[in-house]
């Protein structure tokens, strides 16, 4: 379901949610490269660390995170979410991922050097996007059931305002 390009351009990443597992595709040649197994269930969307060391895929089935090492190419970590998760963000500098919790009104926020959630911030009804600006100073979060777009400051994890945008 979803697709995300490397940092370097090289490679695509592809999450196939029936054989919950991450496909990826050499760019160039335009062929399958490899896959790798998760431990969740149903991958949705996938995003790459900054670095390309890590490729993160959400699983709503499983209410799960994966994180996969890209240089051992296998899941090294699970991250169990309040429920379905859907869209993440990294920070430029890799330090933290934003993750929209679907099910429970929140993104949570997961400092990458122990994969912990160390923060959820309630945001409305149905969190699913998250965008992180280039310069990292701000986070973007849409609630579709509450037809809103937050701005979270990463600094504080506080809301500096919540847009009313329709659902």
């Amino acid at each position: 379901e979803g697709i995300a390009l490397s940092p370097d351009g090289k490679l695509m990443a592809v999450c196939a949610e029936a054989q919950n597992q991450a496909v990826f595709l050499d760019v160039a040649r335009a062929t399958e490269a490899f896959r790798i197994k998760i431990q969740g269930n149903n991958p949705e969307h996938c995003i790459w660390s900054p670095d390309g060391k890590w490729l993160l895929t959400s699983d709503e089935n499983s209410h799960s995170v994966d994180v996969i090492d890209m240089a051992a190419r296998r899941s090294v970590h699970e991250i169990k979410t309040a429920g379905a998760p859907r869209g993440m963000g990294f920070l430029p500098n890799g330090a933290e991922v934003y993750i929209a919790d679907e099910t429970s009104g929140n993104v949570d926020v997961v400092a990458t050097a122990d994969w912990s959630i160390r923060q959820s911030i309630p945001i409305g009804v149905r969190p699913a996007g998250i965008i992180v600006r280039a310069d990292g100073q701000r986070v973007f979060a849409t609630a579709g059931g509450s037809g809103t777009v937050s701005v979270i400051d990463p600094a504080t994890k506080k809301i500096l305002a919540s847009v009313k945008v329709g659902e």
